[in-house]
């Protein structure tokens, strides 16, 4: 039996380090979240920049060719915006995929532990059956009354 509650113990460790693993790599995840958004937020602030300097060049200078520059340089940023976005949506799906999977984890560390718990449990209780057989034997055998349970 005991080993039986070893192995048990074994699995609810497997479980519990499974879980672990799957908060790292969530908080991992969760830092690459973050860092993706704050590379939207400069993108989206060197776009304004970017189109209030068109709006000075425009207004001030009639150089196609600068212009031209800025307008690409624009669309270059709008490009850049859109595969962040795109990898930012994939992150928070990637996200949401590893708290379903630590959910389901942390089911199973719960159960495996319930389990552990009552092996050790029933255990314990066949134990002490056998020891108050024992001690009514021994009663038993010093009084020699067949009485007494």
């Amino acid at each position: 039996m005991n080993d039986k509650i070893a192995r048990f113990n074994k699995l609810e460790d497997l479980k519990k380090k499974e879980v672990e693993s799957l908060e790292w790599a969530l908080e991992e995840q969760k830092k690459v979240k973050e860092g993706i958004k704050e590379y939207l937020s400069s993108l989206k602030q060197e776009r304004t920049k970017m189109l209030a300097e068109f709006g000075l060049k425009n207004n001030d200078v009639f150089d196609i060719d600068e212009l031209w520059d800025i307008r690409k340089e624009i669309e270059l940023l709008d490009e850049k915006t859109t595969y962040a976005s795109s990898e930012l949506k994939k992150c928070e799906a990637m996200v949401e995929n590893i708290m379903k999977e630590l959910l389901n984890k942390h089911k199973e560390a719960k159960v495996m532990e319930k389990a552990a718990n009552r092996l050790v449990e029933r255990e314990k209780s066949e134990q002490l059956a056998n020891e108050q057989a024992a001690i009514d034997d021994l009663s038993q055998t010093r009084y020699g009354r067949n009485d007494v349970l």
